[in-house]
């Protein structure tokens, strides 16, 4: 998929990834058109372009590769950085001071509590502490109670995380699927009975006496002779 003008920088994406997305996108977008100009090229025969969209192929996925590498790093450091907020939030009420405050709230229904969690803090905080039989609620249930009444710094970092993420599988699969795409004209017998250009190129002169083994050893094996030294 070509990406837009509007959609480089990914949609809802925080400014913590929407550089890195740009970088993998335009490097989507340019294979994308290489690959399109490679189709349409009429003086090379399908077997000459094997090798180019094979190299076209392994580009797009090493280069947008890193980006995305940057995205889920960042993501995870910001991960770690919330988990770490929020393990200090419930280690700041011990046990016993939350079943005292929950048991203010029994004879409540489940609207009642959750009102009155929203209300107090405290009653918010105790509430995910306590567990789950004793408050009717969920871990999860409790503490997402808890952040979106209470810390709001929290829950919009939260909710930057959760787009941020989507961008981020969303361009992953967008660079596995247009690899896969360019795969799919890559004439592979072709590339199997392709001269190695690299052959002809000038070697350069053995320094040691290790590359010199080497490059004997290369040239007798070429002659069908069992190498006479170790490399």
């Amino acid at each position: 998929m070509n990406y837009t003008s509007n959609m480089l920088k990914g949609f809802g994406t925080s400014s913590h990834i929407q550089n890195m997305h740009y970088r993998a996108a335009l490097k989507v977008n340019d294979a994308i058109e290489t690959h399109k100009a490679l189709l349409a090229d009429r003086t090379r025969t399908k077997s000459e372009k094997a090798p180019m969209l094979a190299k076209l192929q392994k580009k797009l996925e090493a280069e947008a590769q890193r980006d995305i590498q940057n995205i889920l790093n960042n993501l995870n450091a910001r991960a770690d950085e919330l988990d770490k907020k929020e393990a200090e939030i419930l280690s700041s009420m011990s046990m016993a001071d939350a079943l005292s405050l929950t048991s203010a709230m029994k004879g409540m229904d489940a609207g009642e509590m959750i009102a009155a969690t929203r209300e107090s803090k405290e009653l918010a905080l105790a509430m995910a502490i306590v567990p789950s039989a004793l408050s009717g609620f969920s871990k999860d249930q409790a503490f997402k109670t808890l952040i979106d009444a209470h810390y709001p710094d929290i829950k919009a970092a939260t909710d930057e995380m959760a787009s941020d993420f989507r961008a981020y599988e969303s361009l992953r699969n967008n660079v596995e699927n247009t690899t896969r795409e360019i795969g799919y004209d890559v004439d592979l017998k072709a590339l199997e009975s392709r001269f190695d250009e690299n052959k002809l190129e000038v070697s350069p002169a053995p320094k040691t006496m290790a590359e010199q083994n080497a490059e004997l050893a290369r040239l007798e094996r070429s002659s069908g002779i069992e190498p006479s030294v170790s490399e």
